[in-house]
């Protein structure tokens, strides 16, 4: 009976006990440069694509990475710097959908989301199209949720888990970059 190969499981442990040591930004360098030295990285996507983290999430990155980002709604959308009136709306929907006291069974309406956006000067002239452009994305990041509770005839949105994933993910990959040094203005 032959012995099974067991360099890989060494290889394991080898890496795990000198990455203990490190705090989670020199671990990610490290792994990056041996990604990049071993030239690995597509192969590490086709991977991992289809791979969810199973003990962290972009919402608890974020609250690492920018701390502050929920007490106000403007440093909110600033930290997640959407590119498209729909991610405006998204983020903001996403803030106000956070901070009420039940966030699952929060039913928001287009003139609220639009109010929040106006109080910091960025509204939409069509919320309705925004977030029926939110609702057609795959998978979707807004949903019709019914009618609103303080009005019945006006419809009811809320942000979908996913809509939640991509704009703590922007948050975090957007708080990551290095911001360049600003030049003075003369």
């Amino acid at each position: 009976m032959s012995e099974p190969n067991l360099n890989d499981i060494r290889a394991i442990e080898t890496i795990l006990k000198a990455m203990s040591p490190l705090d989670e930004k020199d671990r990610v360098r490290v792994l990056t440069w041996v990604i990049e030295k071993l030239d690995l990285a597509l192969d590490i996507k086709l991977a991992i694509r289809n791979g969810r983290p199973t003990h962290r999430s972009y919402i608890e990155m974020a609250w690492e990475k920018a701390p502050h980002v929920m007490e106000s709604a403007s440093e909110f959308v600033a930290a997640a710097a959407p590119d498209s009136m729909a991610d405006r709306v998204l983020v903001i929907a996403a803030f106000l959908q956070m901070k009420s006291d039940d966030p699952d069974h929060t039913i928001l309406t287009g003139r609220e989301i639009n109010a929040g956006l106006r109080n910091m000067r960025l509204s939409v002239t069509n919320v309705t199209d925004c977030v029926y452009t939110l609702m057609k994305r795959t998978p979707p990041h807004m949903v019709e949720a019914g009618r609103a509770p303080n009005r019945k005839d006006w419809k009811g949105y809320q942000v979908t888990e996913s809509g939640f994933e991509y704009v703590y993910e922007r948050i975090v990959h957007y708080n990551s970059r290095e911001k360049p040094d600003r030049i003075p203005r003369k």
